[in-house]
């Protein structure tokens, strides 16, 4: 969020760009790491390279494919890191020095002014007040990782949050469409509705536990943790107004009852009544 305050203050230009497929850009190192590959995944492997054929074998009757890791492969619990440490490697040799304070900014100054870059994983926001530096950038950092996904302009996309920087040094952020996503995803994954309307986020029992209440079953606990994780996320990046609503919520995480069902659906439906309405 400061960033973006900053870009919109100082009128900077703004690239978001994608690292595709950051993490196999980075090796292994010096681990020996085998994956095992079973059933019709070996197969999918052999059409996508002919030269593990000779390599597949059976075991208990079910087609085995072993093969060694080089790279930082996703789901692996490195990769992560593995991949961080190349990216600001990277960055450093181009004479980028990291924030002291969150070690996902980095920046540099050039022709007198300030260049920065913010990441997240493989998501990047890169800004400076000329163009030129900007195009610059994205050259060189397209030079080590072909394929940048790149996208320009005054109204952007980054993380979920839509962008707009508008004139007066000042920037938009909304989260209408990450919203709609999650109320579509609510709907198809629990067959409730999200139809009824509230004057407020919660009610005045909000703070309050119902000790009779019973408890959600298995499934339904997931799905709550899932759209509180969810709706933590959209407090944070532009919904500041629900904040109250989900802090206690996010208490709830580890015992929900069918109470807490109740007022999570509230806080949903009136959010949707919210972004129906703009």
């Amino acid at each position: 969020m400061a960033l973006l305050m900053i870009n919109a203050h100082e009128e900077r230009d703004v690239a978001i760009f994608d690292v595709p497929g950051a993490y196999l850009h980075a090796d292994i190192g010096g681990k020996f790491v085998l994956l095992k590959i079973e059933g019709e995944f070996v197969d999918i492997m052999c059409d996508v390279n002919p030269d593990f054929l000779p390599d597949v074998r059976y075991e208990n009757g079910k087609k085995v494919l072993y093969v060694q890791i080089l790279k930082a492969l996703y789901g692996m619990i490195e990769s992560a890191l593995l991949w961080y440490t190349l990216y600001t490697e990277v960055l450093q040799k181009e004479g980028f020095e990291l924030n002291e304070y969150d070690k996902c900014v980095a920046n540099k100054i050039i022709n007198g002014k300030q260049c920065t870059l913010a990441f997240y994983v493989d998501d990047n926001m890169l800004s400076h007040v000329e163009t030129a530096v900007v195009d610059s950038i994205l050259d060189i950092i397209e030079g080590y990782f072909p394929g940048l996904v790149v996208e320009r302009g005054k109204q952007l996309n980054f993380l979920g949050m839509e962008i707009e920087f508008i004139k007066d040094g000042k920037v938009k952020i909304g989260v209408v469409q990450y919203l709609k996503g999650m109320f579509e995803e609510f709907d198809l994954l629990t067959g409730e509705k999200l139809d009824r309307t509230y004057t407020s986020p919660g009610a005045k029992c909000l703070m309050t536990v119902d000790e009779k209440a019973k408890p959600l079953d298995a499934q339904k606990t997931e799905f709550y943790a899932k759209f509180v994780a969810k709706v933590l996320w959209v407090m944070n990046r532009g919904r500041p107004d629900i904040e109250p609503t989900v802090s206690f919520l996010c208490t709830r995480v580890k015992g929900p009852d069918r109470d807490d069902w109740c007022k999570l659906k509230r806080l949903l439906c009136w959010t949707k009544q919210t972004v129906e309405d703009v």
